[in-house]
């Protein structure tokens, strides 16, 4: 399966142990239900659709961190910056103006945006601030704390 289009989100079954996270291709419905749909395995054509959490559903920029963890939109990552003054922050990975970018709180009130492409993220204003690699931490329905102690 293409990572560039994958979806995915969480299960909304009833029952706390099946609220898990399934990945695959999203399909949305006149109502607003929102499905993911995924081969059961390699071998058969078999497919599984599931009922996700629309407000858990997000894309995967089909690139991986520096441990090889696949990443989605709604990641909570810690990043590091070359020629930065300040290196390392903790972004979340959002879609914004067509592109998957690490977006940084700066300040009680501004946000700051770096474009994750082809695996090097740019600072949009200044080209010689690159994010020299990161990594996925966790998410932001499952670990919102991680985004209170960043601050």
């Amino acid at each position: 399966m293409n990572e560039r289009y994958l979806f995915r989100g969480k299960r909304t079954e009833p029952g706390e142990w099946n609220k898990k996270w399934v990945q695959g291709h999203l399909i949305i419905f006149n109502k607003g239900r929102h499905m993911i749909a995924r081969r059961l395995n390699e071998l058969s054509n078999e497919v599984s659709y599931d009922e996700v959490d629309p407000d858990t559903v997000g894309q995967c920029p089909a690139l991986r961190d520096k441990n090889g963890v696949l990443a989605w939109e709604g990641d909570i990552i810690k990043t590091h910056y070359a020629n930065a003054i300040k290196s390392d922050h903790t972004e979340v990975i959002v879609f914004k103006n067509g592109r998957f970018c690490g977006e940084c709180k700066i300040g009680e009130t501004g946000k700051s945006w770096a474009v994750l492409a082809d695996g090097v993220s740019h600072v949009v204003h200044d080209k010689s601030v690159y994010m020299e690699s990161f990594e996925v931490i966790g998410n932001i329905w499952d670990n919102p704390e991680l985004l209170k102690e960043a601050k």
